[in-house]
């Protein structure tokens, strides 16, 4: 399962980079502030991973704890600088490994 996780991860980067690329690039971008909250169905979403970023954080910490997994801090790092799909794959991937 470790390498699916990996290949996960890498996706995970990759793809939503293919789009986040593609808006920093487009020089009449609108402000990020007015796309990520300018209707309420992308404030929903927002909320809505918001919210499972704070879970997912809270749970990884205490499982990293449980479990002795080190590196945990690249976790929260993934979620803000990539998102939940790198970080809950490149998690499962540290766990998966730590076990072997």
């Amino acid at each position: 399962m470790r390498y699916v996780y990996a290949l996960l991860a890498v996706i995970g980067t990759v793809l939503p980079w293919v789009y986040f690329g593609s808006y920093f690039a487009d020089a009449q971008r609108e402000p990020f502030a007015e796309v990520m909250l300018g209707s309420p169905l992308m404030t929903g979403f927002v909320a809505d991973l918001s919210i499972s970023i704070v879970a997912w954080l809270i749970w990884s910490f205490f499982d990293a704890r449980a479990n002795r997994i080190r590196g945990w801090w690249l976790t929260p790092v993934a979620s803000v600088t990539v998102g939940l799909s790198l970080a809950l794959p490149l998690y499962l991937w540290m766990r998966e490994t730590a076990r072997d």
